[in-house]
């Protein structure tokens, strides 16, 4: 039982308190009568929740007993009592719980404290929850969930470990490299049961984590307005040679981005009015758009097996914003996967 629920809640042994997400999975259950919840019943509890409209507070009187629904910046707070006089006291309780809830060191304290108890099913809600969170110590809490992924069920490991990976590399924590460097080399180890995407996913983000390192680095050892260009041209090396790296197990690939270039002058990068679009959203300030439909034509390039056009666009990519690393380095390992699918 999460300490900081006890804390906000104080709560009274003559209640029964249910805490729900507001996409209506279960976070946490004190009812005695119903210490496991099935699927069906938490789908109705969300149904109930549903029909309220989500509402801020709600009390529902019945013959035996009492409810009241309390939202805030996680979910809902749903008190059950058979002493309808004790609802004003813990309606004033759940004011209380959700004013220290909306106060964002407390609720990251109360996600990492829950994610550590609930359901492998539910922990994926909770880092969607932690995800605006993501810092050192968000990391720390990832890491170790990340090493006891044995215990993860079957039916959720994959999913799991493709977000944990993830937000592994949003965090930017440089502790996160050295269990990501181990858990890729389990991913390599037969029988794992790991899916391909789990190790594409922690390669991207220890690439990520592993460039920015460097980065802090060549800033930390470098200053000075006669070094500052140096600096700079360190750091665009850098990216090329990450990306070279990850693109540089078919030799073709290298020889076709040469010939490429060669031909750049006399060839449009692209023939089909994508750059101009991608031009009119840069300057629209929509970088995030822009990145995301080049993304997706990467994709397509890469099944059609057009490298050129693929490399081409992910050349785009970089030029658009050179500090958008895991979508480059998701993009260089694209290509890679396609290349060795030949």
């Amino acid at each position: 039982m999460p300490n900081l629920i006890n804390e906000i809640l104080q709560l009274n042994k003559d209640c029964e308190y249910l805490f729900f997400s507001r996409k209506g999975e279960l976070l946490f259950n004190s009812m005695r009568s119903f210490a496991k919840f099935s699927a069906e019943q938490e789908g109705l509890w969300a149904k109930i929740i549903t029909l309220l409209q989500f509402p801020l507070e709600a009390k529902l009187v019945f013959t035996e007993a009492a409810l009241l629904v309390s939202q805030n910046e996680i979910g809902f707070i749903i008190v059950i009592t058979a002493n309808q006089s004790e609802l004003a006291d813990v309606a004033e309780q759940c004011v209380q719980a959700r004013e220290v809830v909306a106060d964002r060191s407390k609720r990251k304290r109360l996600l990492l404290e829950m994610l550590a108890e609930v359901p492998d099913r539910t922990k994926l809600t909770l880092l969607d929850e932690l995800a605006p969170f993501a810092d050192e110590e968000i990391s720390s809490g990832l890491v170790r969930l990340l090493a006891k992924r044995e215990e993860f069920t079957e039916e959720s490991r994959n999913r799991l470990l493709i977000a944990l990976c993830r937000m592994l590399g949003d965090c930017e924590s440089a502790h996160a490299i050295a269990p990501l460097t181990d858990f890729i080399a389990e991913c390599g180890q037969t029988g794992t049961g790991y899916s391909r995407d789990v190790e594409t996913e922690a390669r991207v983000s220890l690439q990520q984590l592993e460039l920015l390192q460097q980065q802090k680095n060549i800033s930390a050892s470098e200053s000075g307005p006669e070094q500052s260009g140096v600096m700079g041209t360190r750091q665009r090396d850098t990216n090329s040679t990450v990306l070279s790296e990850v693109g540089e197990k078919k030799p073709s690939m290298a020889s076709e981005k040469v010939s490429s270039e060669t031909s750049q002058k006399t060839k449009p990068p692209l023939q089909d009015g994508l750059e101009q679009k991608i031009n009119q959203l840069v300057g629209q300030g929509k970088k995030k758009e822009a990145v995301a439909i080049i993304m997706k034509y990467i994709e397509a390039a890469a099944q059609q097996r057009r490298f050129t056009r693929a490399e081409k666009l992910r050349d785009m990519l970089i030029k658009i914003d050179s500090m958008m690393l895991k979508e480059i380095i998701r993009a260089a390992h694209k290509l890679s996967d396609d290349v060795d699918a030949l």
